[in-house]
């Protein structure tokens, strides 16, 4: 109990010397005499050895006439804050404080408004009102077992109230160890969760040698806002890992159930299944420790994604397999990475998200086989090459002949390792095979693509310069007869520089040549475009941005896909005022921010005039480490001059509050 007092006393005396540092006026400092210099000097080299209690006795021995200066107030206000943080820490490890917490709350509002029905801003829509709302806590200390509390809400209200808790979880953590409760996402494995949400209790218990994870909940399924269907499947499942070996080994296997609570009325057979059970198995070996590490994944899966169950007498069960080979060799010379997958026609994986794209693909769903390669080599001379490839494709059981997707690409990057002070070349080049069938009605089912990308460097003086070029042809394999090829190549260079303290310019120039087919109509023209930016200094810390751009040649319209001969004038300008005040003592800081932007397109043939503005503000004061209050405010406006009576008005404000404790 007497410790706690002397803790205690400690703190209020730390505190009274800061607060009476920062309540002192800056009044005319007083003669400095030769001891006061030196005691001043001592104090100052005292700070630097972070001495901070014999640096408090130097500058007690200062008059007090003397402490009105502020050079005087600025050594007693680090040394004050650091013996307080000091002081908080040692009680921390004596276990004197029961805890630390930190809480964070934040509030967002937005208002969103269109005068037509018709969406000419696609940034925005007509949802009228939104909010949302985060609340998060943590409290503990470290070695102990500490608790963490997340409470997010959204809403709309437009016609009718949509506001709900989305996401509502209590997490006790103490290392990586987790007991999560309420709304979590872990990725255990590929074939397990995965990364995805669910509702329920999580535990995630981690040793040096042994993993093991229990689940057990809801998945979720949105639908509108009814909120009876938002959890309508009931997940469990374990997950167990073994190190063997000094960690060179690792053995897990895990079990994944899903099952239907009676509310599914539709699904998504390439991903939502409905009853699910998938079984999983995980190894990583380490070849050579540090040098090359192979991991391997599999899974089994059974589903039943009948709707109605045994319907006509007939119960349906789909049954695959799933596995997933990674590799990665490390050796002075060289970095490779390898990965192949393959996901049966039949597999299903409750968590299992369709990747949305064939190129760089993260993950794949049923039907499916990956295979990428990447090597970073080391620099070989004067040259420094990187290459990447992979290869997609779907219908692995060629049971449907209709539709079906194959993509194989390479990448190679190569950078030129030059003198100093010599110019810096860099080229990147990818080709893309795709067959995809049935095709679009614009381009050939099976095509080829080359894409090159150059880039030349360099800097001389305070001139910055920059020279690139593109080029990309795109043939077709098949319907050669229907479809012609597309190319298309440009060219610019870039230059930047100051001028002078308070400016910086930046000078942009593209020339673009296309050859290309559209409504079986060849159109074989170019464009040249010219950019301008200038930044400017204005005072203390505000700044101006300027930015001017000029496009002659061949546009698209809006209303069609064609191109259209126009110029196009675009004009922007940006003001940004940061002010910030910071107390001697460095524990109080004011922030004021507001910010200002125009921007104008201007093309001609009536393509398009359009008007844009926005503002903002951004206060925020902080009294350090105990508290930040923080307070956002954005408007923006948006005029269409192509439609009448179209105007998209948004505006949002953020106000959100931080706090330390005890």
């Amino acid at each position: 109990m007497a410790r706690r007092s002397r803790s205690h006393l400690v703190f209020g005396l730390l505190g009274a010397l800061a607060m009476t540092a920062g309540l002192l006026t800056t009044a005319s400092a007083q003669e400095i005499t030769s001891q006061e210099t030196l005691s001043l000097g001592r104090a100052d080299q005292l700070l630097r050895q972070k001495a901070f209690d014999q640096a408090m006795e130097e500058l007690g021995r200062l008059p007090k006439e003397f402490h009105e200066d502020p050079l005087f107030r600025g050594h007693l206000g680090r040394a004050a804050g650091a013996l307080y943080r000091t002081a908080r820490r040692r009680t921390y490890r004596e276990g004197l404080a029961p805890f630390r917490g930190r809480a964070a709350a934040s509030v967002r509002v937005t208002h969103r408004k269109q005068d037509s029905g018709r969406n000419s801003d696609q940034t925005s829509d007509n949802r009228g009102w939104q909010i949302n709302e985060r609340l998060e806590t943590t409290l503990g200390r470290e070695g102990r077992i500490n608790a963490r509390f997340l409470q997010e809400a959204d809403g709309f209200k437009n016609g009718h109230r949509d506001l709900r808790y989305r996401t509502l979880l209590v997490d006790f953590f103490n290392g990586s160890s987790h007991l999560a409760l309420g709304d979590s996402a872990s990725y255990g494995s590929p074939y397990f969760l995965r990364g995805s949400r669910l509702r329920g209790a999580d535990l995630l218990l981690r040793g040096e040698t042994h993993e093991l994870q229990l689940v057990a909940g809801g998945y979720p399924f949105w639908l509108e806002s009814r909120d009876e269907y938002i959890y309508p499947r009931t997940v469990w499942g374990f997950r167990d890992k073994w190190n063997l070996m000094g960690e060179r080994v690792s053995l897990g296997a895990g079990l994944m159930q899903a099952r239907d609570s009676e509310k599914i009325r539709t699904i998504d057979t390439a991903n939502r299944p409905r009853d699910n059970v998938v079984y999983s198995l995980e190894q990583a070996v380490r070849l050579v420790p540090d040098v090359w590490w192979l991991k391997a994944y599999e899974a089994y899966s059974v589903t039943d994604d009948d709707l109605l169950e045994e319907r006509f007498g007939n119960a349906r069960k789909l049954k695959d397999t799933a596995f997933r080979l990674e590799s990665d060799l490390i050796q002075p010379f060289l970095r490779w990475r390898s990965r192949y997958e393959r996901t049966g026609p039949e597999f299903r994986l409750l968590t299992d998200i369709p990747s949305g794209s064939v190129v760089n693909a993260k993950g794949i769903t049923a039907d499916r086989e990956f295979i990428q390669q990447y090597l970073d080599l080391a620099p070989l001379g004067p040259l420094d090459l990187d290459l990447e490839a992979s290869w997609y494709r779907n219908s692995l059981d060629g049971r449907d002949n209709v539709e079906q997707t194959r993509q194989r690409w390479a990448t190679v990057e190569a950078g030129f390792l030059v003198p100093e002070g010599w110019p810096k070349p860099r080229v990147r080049g990818t080709a893309t095979e795709t067959l995809s069938s049935p095709g679009s009605a614009t381009r050939a089912s099976q095509t080829r693509t080359f894409d090159v990308r150059t880039d030349l460097t360099h800097r001389l003086g305070d001139w910055s310069l920059n020279g690139f070029g593109t080029f990309k042809a795109e043939h077709p394999l098949k319907d050669k007869t229907a479809f012609d090829e597309q190319t298309s190549w440009s060219a610019g260079s870039q230059i930047s520089r100051p001028l002078g303290k308070r400016l910086y310019w930046t000078s942009r120039y593209e020339f673009r040549f296309f050859d290309e087919v559209f409504d079986e109509t060849r159109i074989r023209d170019h464009s040249d475009e010219i950019n301008n930016n200038l930044s400017v200094r204005l005072w203390s810390t505000a700044s101006l941005g300027l930015h001017h751009s000029f496009l002659r040649g061949m546009l698209r319209g809006t209303a069609s896909a064609k191109k259209i001969e126009a110029n196009r004038h675009t004009g922007s300008a940006s003001l940004s005022w940061p002010y910030v005040w910071t107390r001697a003592d460095k524990r109080r800081r004011l922030t004021i921010h507001p910010s200002l932007a125009y921007y104008v397109s201007n093309v001609t043939n009536s393509l398009e005039r359009r008007p844009m503005a926005s503002g903002g503000l951004r206060l925020a004061y902080e009294a350090y480490p105990d508290w930040k209050l923080e307070l956002n405010g954005n408007f923006r406006w948006d005029d269409d001059g192509e439609a009448d009576e179209v105007r998209t008005e948004e505006s949002r404000v953020w106000l959100s509050f931080t706090t330390l404790w005890p």
